[in-house]
């Protein structure tokens, strides 16, 4: 079996213009990490990223996914956004918005190719079927999604990801714009999620480094890698300035498992 990594990131510098958001970052992530990516705003966690969707382009440095450039294994990427991105006025179904994931370089390696336009066929139901069983909402198939609350449009956005069977799967900011009451159904999904997935999280809240993630990596222009256990209030000092605060979170602990 392959040890190598499934991100590798080596001597990145990328820059808007005169204003560099990240410099010489290297970093690895192995398969089956669950990894979270804190730091301020503007210190560069969205553009990571986009760098490893192939969404930019560095200015020096590598990113390789799979080995490969970022847009070369697209298909074995899953992405969430933190926000839908649809209109919703636009009159879409549930079903009709994880179809999405299936069209185009979304589509998986295996099915042969992929078809950018004509009606989805009958594996691709059945597939969009089963990613939404997997979010607990194949009941909201015909339903509008429009109609849907915050945390059931994201979970059908996790559905949208999942239908093209990724191997690694990113995540912005997904508990931002989540009531506290359904964050729990989230945390439980990314449990399931990691038994077969690589999952990378981008995330503001310093409360998500739990039990569920093996490392953490602090973006602020510069990243650095950590375990969960290293996170100290020095650190967090150095990454966000004075004046923060720590929120402490417990999401179905194993039990006799203390709190982090």
């Amino acid at each position: 079996m392959s040890t190598a990594p499934i991100v590798s990131i080596e001597g990145l510098t990328f820059s808007y213009g005169d204003l560099v958001v990240l410099e010489e970052v290297n970093l690895s992530i192995d398969a089956h990490d669950v990894v979270c990516v804190v730091g301020p705003n503007g210190g560069g966690k969205t553009t990571l990223l986009r760098l490893m969707l192939g969404a930019l382009q560095p200015n020096r440095g590598t990113v390789r996914i799979f080995g490969l450039p970022p847009e070369a294994a697209r298909a074995r990427i899953g992405y969430t956004p933190q926000r839908s991105q649809l209109d919703p006025r636009f009159p879409i179904r549930v079903l009709e918005v994880v179809l999405m994931g299936r069209l185009g370089l979304a589509r998986h390696r295996r099915l042969g190719g992929a078809r950018r336009f004509g009606p989805h066929s009958r594996a691709d139901r059945e597939a969009a079927i089963q990613a939404l069983e997997e979010v607990n909402l194949a009941d909201r198939a015909s339903w509008m999604f429009s109609s849907l609350s915050g945390g059931q449009q994201q979970r059908v956005m996790i559905a949208r990801a999942l239908v093209s069977d990724p191997d690694l799967l990113l995540f912005d900011e997904p508990t931002a714009n989540l009531d506290l009451s359904v964050e729990g159904d989230f945390y439980t999904l990314i449990q399931r999620l990691r038994r077969r997935l690589t999952l990378v999280l981008v995330s503001h809240d310093i409360g998500f480094v739990s039990h569920l993630v093996n490392r953490v990596f602090c973006v602020n222009r510069r990243v650095w890698s950590h375990t969960t256990s290293e996170i100290t209030p020095e650190i967090l000092t150095e990454m966000y300035g004075e004046g923060h605060h720590v929120i402490r979170h417990e999401h179905d602990l194993p039990e006799g498992e203390p709190a982090r």
